[in-house]
């Protein structure tokens, strides 16, 4: 059964982690699964966009003020992390 993953940006002040990076990713992706990424979720911890999208992930921008923005993120999502 594959998967389709979606690595949110942290929303914590001063918070500079990320659930996946751009070499987990590729991995997950080897293995099958589909990685969507929130746009500049892994700036803080050093992995741009690019590196992620070179993994093989989509990113996806969230308008962070409208609700449905996030409702269509998360459309057939089946682990977000």
């Amino acid at each position: 059964m594959s998967y389709h993953i979606f690595v949110t940006k942290e929303s914590r002040a001063n918070e500079r982690r990320v659930a996946l990076t751009p070499e987990d990713t590729a991995q997950l992706i080897r293995q099958g699964h589909q990685v969507t990424v929130e746009h500049h979720a892994g700036i803080h911890a050093g992995f741009s966009n690019n590196a992620y999208q070179a993994a093989g992930a989509k990113i996806k921008v969230i308008e962070t003020s409208h609700l449905s923005s996030y409702r269509e993120a998360f459309k057939n999502i089946n682990l977000i992390v």
